[in-house]
């Protein structure tokens, strides 16, 4: 199950427990939509349960080795403006460079501590 469909399972649990919440209250008029949403939920708790363990951990998305100045917001607590500066201060040193007319910053594989 990739991470994007354990989000979207764990969302139509969270909704389906919501929808179980709302008959219980309601109990006198509709016992059968009450003892439906019982047995859904109960479905998708075992289903959670059994498939908990062999899910992968949601990870960050990894960082591109070169990002353009205009899209380095992104990526670093930095304006494209300055962004735009540290390139061109880093041509010498390999941390930046120019692509055609843009300009480029090179992003280490893990944050730095003052990348913010």
């Amino acid at each position: 199950m990739t991470p994007a469909e354990w989000t979207a399972f764990l969302d139509v649990k969270a909704k389906v427990e919501a929808l179980e919440a709302h008959h219980a209250g309601r109990i006198h008029r509709d016992p059968r939509g009450l003892k439906l949403a019982q047995e859904a939920v109960q479905a998708l708790r075992s289903t959670v349960a059994t498939a908990a363990p062999i899910t992968p951990a949601l990870s960050q998305p990894e960082r591109p080795d070169w990002v353009r100045v205009s899209h380095a917001p992104r990526f670093l607590p930095i304006n494209v403006t300055a962004a735009r500066m540290r390139a061109k201060r880093g041509q010498a040193s390999g941390t930046g460079r120019k692509v055609g007319r843009h300009w480029e910053l090179h992003l280490p594989s893990q944050p730095e501590a003052g990348d913010g």
